[in-house]
């Protein structure tokens, strides 16, 4: 098949765009953009988009402003729309300036995007930017993700961004400008091996392509296989990370259900529930997983930026400081009980009524006989010496019966209590009762708990 034919065959199997829709095209005026340019040119007319050129002067070569000027004038003798920008020398930073340069580009591509509702921003990365990608990320290591490389299609600026030249390589395309006459300029600084990329490009990959003269099209064989496996893969961990979150704001979830996942699954799900949140370390997901697979119930790790992991019994919450309430302060004074409803926390009101029988019912209420010596109840938050009468006999502490309860440490502090005039533990409200034995004598009261709307 020809190179042309390729080209087509490839717009058109991938359906990126078709000839109702406006593409960006960024040309450098280097011969891999030129050779795109003139592709997309030949497209057939049933399939060919409106090509909108762009290009960004960047002012770090002399032949910069030739540069413009020729494109410019390839586009009006070529019926093309051109549009160009100039990236101001005073704004240059002093390092990390290829950074700098390709943030500025594409956001003038993206503005572009906007401008002409463009469904596409087309690019001219080959197989050889392919194989020196993947390269460069294996010497540096990282996420398996990022050796996937160069994606084919991506999302950009409302629409895609798209590399159709994946498939050939460098020498191809200096093949086809030559036949078609076209002109084109290089970049000397792409010939300084003073880079990592241009030093795999010159020293390293010329040996791999004699060693094997398919490298390219299994490079990029191997990247497209990647992918599918890693979306795959991509999927399994949403939902097993939907499965064990059970509430969004704060993100809380399982403990148990975290547990129950397969040990090499559960690393990677914690990286993708943390990530919820934004980047993560390799080290706090390590921690983080030992923590909810660990023999402590309670405990927490700082991931940093005011961040915390906490794992408190059955769940585990991740926590942004800087979005919390200040911490309220602890209060102890008495909450005095009486025939009205007192409001005693943010949600709930509590009243105490005569009752005709000393019977309890429902986890809401508490009926119990009361001298009047023991009068008047009152609420306050649990004390260290706190303790309760057990049926069988003996007291325990308050502390110890919050922790058989599994109340989280942050909380406890905060339990409330109703205690008689004399002092003594009647309710930890909402977990447990002090046993009272049968008596005659006294009247008979209903501690009565209900929701604050």
């Amino acid at each position: 098949m020809k190179f042309q034919q390729r080209f087509d065959h490839v717009i058109q199997s991938n359906a990126w765009f078709s000839k109702k829709d406006t593409v960006i095209v960024a040309v450098s005026t280097g011969v891999d953009s030129m050779t795109l340019l003139r592709l997309l040119e030949r497209l057939p007319v049933d399939v060919r988009p409106r090509v909108i050129v762009a290009h960004v002067n960047h002012r770090l070569r002399q032949q910069s402003e030739a540069e413009a000027e020729y494109l410019r004038t390839y586009c009006h003798d070529h019926d093309l729309v051109f549009e160009g920008t100039v990236w101001p020398i005073e704004t240059h930073p002093k390092t990390g300036i290829e950074a700098a340069a390709r943030d500025f580009r594409y956001a003038f591509f993206g503005q572009l995007m906007r401008r002409y509702q463009a469904t596409a921003l087309v690019t001219a990365h080959h197989g050889d930017d392919q194989v020196e990608t993947i390269l460069m990320k294996l010497i540096r290591g990282g996420d398996l993700h990022q050796l996937v490389g160069i994606k084919r299609a991506q999302p950009f600026g409302g629409g895609l961004l798209v590399r159709p030249l994946l498939d050939y390589g460098k020498a191809e395309l200096i093949s086809f400008a030559r036949a078609q006459h076209l002109t084109w300029y290089d970049d000397d600084t792409n010939q300084a091996d003073d880079v990592l990329r241009n030093r795999i490009r010159h020293q390293v990959v010329p040996v791999l392509k004699q060693e094997n003269p398919q490298l390219l099209a299994h490079v990029q064989h191997y990247a497209d296989t990647l992918t599918a496996h890693l979306a795959l893969s991509d999927a399994q961990l949403s939902a097993d990370c939907r499965r064990i979150t059970v509430r969004r704001s704060p993100l809380t979830g399982d403990v148990r259900g975290f547990q129950r996942l397969p040990d090499g699954v559960q690393q990677p799900v914690m990286r993708r529930f943390l990530q919820a949140l934004g980047p993560v370390s390799e080290a706090h997901v390590t921690a983080a997983t030992g923590l909810l697979t660990g023999q402590r119930p309670q405990g927490e790790i700082a991931l940093g930026n005011h961040v915390r992991l906490v794992k408190s019994y059955d769940y585990f919450s991740v926590i942004n400081e800087t979005e919390l309430p200040e911490k309220p302060r602890v209060q102890n004074k008495n909450v005095v009980v009486s025939r009205q409803w007192v409001d005693i926390a943010k949600q709930w009101a509590i009243r105490l009524v005569a009752a005709p029988q000393a019977v309890m019912t429902g986890s809401d209420r508490m009926r119990v006989v009361l001298q009047p010596s023991e009068l008047p109840l009152s609420v306050r938050n649990v004390q260290p010496s706190d303790r309760i009468q057990l049926k069988q006999g003996g007291h325990k502490l308050v502390r110890r019966i919050m922790i058989d309860h599994k109340v989280p440490n942050a909380v406890r502090d905060q339990q409330q209590v109703v205690v008689s005039a004399a002092g003594e533990v009647l309710w930890v409200i909402g977990i447990q009762r002090s046993f009272r034995a049968p008596r005659s004598d006294g009247k008979t009261f209903e501690l009565q708990l209900k929701p604050l709307n």
